[in-house]
């Protein structure tokens, strides 16, 4: 799952299309995703606290990151079923869509998009967006600089 991270992180912008329930890695995957687009049917959960299991690989910080820590804890901790509108009001999906074509359609329509945009813009974009706010606000500048530079290169 680390591998998996990592290329979600720092690789091409990857979309998410969701088709139906999302449970468990099937919805810590789509949190490191740039768009998530999702069916207005099934359901989203982290079931692992009903297993006494943690949740590990990632998922708590990427939530943590996605959603803040009072909606991480109530998801995680209670381990309770939430509804695509209560996935999308707290910031686990992106948008909601009523049929698998327009899934597919809004899915392509994104990747379109943002592969038709100066690819070293949108990589240093993802690149600082995904790191810089770990970072105190000096190393930060330096890596949105550096990543400025990039565009700089890619005109």
């Amino acid at each position: 799952m680390a591998e998996v991270v990592h290329i979600l992180l720092n690789g091409k912008p990857v979309i998410a299309a969701i088709n139906n329930r999302a449970l468990g890695g099937g919805l810590e995957i789509p949190l490191f995703c740039d768009y998530r687009v999702a069916l207005n049917e099934g359901y989203y959960q982290m079931p692992e606290i009903l297993i006494n299991v943690f949740p590990g690989t990632g998922c708590i910080t990427q939530m943590v990151r996605t959603i803040g820590p009072l909606l991480t804890k109530k998801i995680l901790m209670w381990g309770e079923k939430l509804t695509p509108e209560q996935a999308l009001n707290f910031g686990l999906i992106d948008e909601l869509v009523n049929t698998m074509d327009e899934l597919m359609a809004v899915a392509m329509e994104k990747a379109k998009f943002l592969s038709s945009r100066n690819q070293a813009v949108i990589n240093g974009i993802r690149l600082c967006a995904n790191h810089v706010w770990e970072k105190i606000y000096d190393e930060a500048y330096k890596m949105e600089n550096y990543c400025s530079n990039w565009f700089e290169i890619g005109k």
